[in-house]
């Protein structure tokens, strides 16, 4: 039974892991198609901002897109099919399969306790996992700055 236990706690870390590169690779997604806007457009991404009503101080905001006509926040999800939920519901189910947070009570997402081994810089979850699954970085955390200077 323990056996039982363990492999479904990874396949449930692979789960996760999969769920997090589709949500990265959305982001990339829609990044390109943001770049393709007018040249009065303009947009700013994986946006930290202070919100001390959340466990770690900040919250994320994937794209802010600046217009002549207004600015807009945009919270990307990579999602196929169909999306269940409601506006006073706090998860939200994919296709009856699994779970997400409500993306209109979404309260945080971001800085990590994880800092840059060189400069001691706090960098966000999303960097510190990309620097734990890279082999290049060998398990240690590097911020933007200091992970273009590893393995060259």
């Amino acid at each position: 039974m323990e056996q039982g236990n363990a492999t479904d706690g990874s396949k449930q870390k692979n789960q996760e892991h999969v769920a997090k590169r589709k949500g990265e690779i959305g982001e990339y997604k829609i990044n390109i198609q943001l770049d393709q806007l007018p040249k009065e457009y303009r947009h700013l991404v994986d946006i930290m901002v202070e919100n001390p009503k959340s466990t770690s101080g900040y919250s994320q905001i994937d794209h802010v897109l600046l217009t002549p006509y207004g600015i807009f926040v945009i919270e990307t999800k990579n999602y196929q099919g169909t999306i269940y939920g409601g506006k006073n519901r706090k998860q939200w189910s994919v296709n009856g399969k699994f779970k997400m947070m409500n993306p209109f009570k979404k309260s945080h997402r971001g800085i990590s306790s994880e800092k840059c081994v060189v400069c001691h810089k706090q960098v966000t979850d999303k960097v510190a996992d990309f620097c734990k699954n890279n082999k290049r970085f060998a398990g240690k955390i590097y911020c933007y700055d200091h992970q273009k200077n590893i393995g060259k």
